[in-house]
């Protein structure tokens, strides 16, 4: 009877030292990331393509391919355009524009580009205001509906200052102004851009004028103009939609 005692005492013992150890902390394996799915590449934006029109490749006198020329309140006697040899012309030698007018008044002389419309569009061209003694200089139109609705952006060395009109059945009207004394025997650059109802114009890459205007919101087309007897070349007209 001790015999078994004394074995009944030792198991006993033994099953109080496990349940006394110390229980050891389970570790977590951590959790694998969350699988992501893969990103798309940028989609670069790319802008329109530039159009462009130079007149180098002209014979003197004659009329690049697919301009249309036009009269706002015709008087009878329509300016004579051509292409015109300059050394000086920033593209290479010739250039484009009224080689003769006998037109005053509110007569205006007008060049469609071809195959170009926007209603947002940046322009750029070169020119030179070769004579004129009712007026001089020019420059372009946009949002153009044949001759008769446009907006113009032009410069004027006898005047001594830059402008936008709005053009509308024939009638212009100006809208924004300012002074601008440019030498009239070189050539200068004029740059425009039209956003909305906002307009700015450069001439040789200074910002010379800003101008709001709702008056014309459709896409037209884009061209030279030149006022009555104002004959001025153009070279390096472009065009991009914006």
């Amino acid at each position: 009877m001790r015999t078994i005692s004394l074995a009944l005492l030792v198991v006993a013992l033994s099953c109080d030292a496990q349940d006394a150890a110390p229980t050891q902390p389970q570790r977590k394996t951590p959790d694998a990331p969350a699988a992501q799915e893969p990103k798309s590449p940028a989609v670069p934006k790319t802008g329109s393509p530039l159009e462009r029109w130079a007149f180098d490749g002209g014979a003197p006198g004659s009329i690049p391919a697919g301009f249309e020329l036009l009269e706002t309140a015709a008087a009878g006697t329509p300016a004579k355009w051509g292409v015109v040899a300059d050394a000086a012309a920033p593209s290479g030698g010739k250039g484009f524009g009224v080689l003769s007018t006998t037109n005053a008044g509110q007569t205006y002389n007008v060049a469609l580009a071809p195959g170009f419309e926007a209603a947002d569009v940046e322009l750029t061209v070169s020119l030179k205001a070769d004579s004129g003694t009712g007026d001089q200089g020019g420059g372009v139109v946009f949002r153009a509906q044949g001759a008769t609705d446009y907006y113009i952006a032009r410069w004027n060395p006898l005047e001594k200052n830059v402008r936008f009109y709005v053009v509308v059945g024939e009638q212009r009207s100006a809208f924004k102004a300012a002074d601008l004394d440019l030498d009239a025997s070189q050539w200068h650059t004029m740059r425009v851009i039209v956003e909305g109802a906002r307009m700015e114009l450069f001439m040789d890459e200074q910002s010379v004028l800003v101008a709001e205007d709702e008056t014309l919101k459709a896409a037209g087309r884009i061209g030279l103009w030149t006022k009555a007897d104002a004959a001025t070349w153009f070279d390096d007209l472009t065009a991009q939609n914006l």
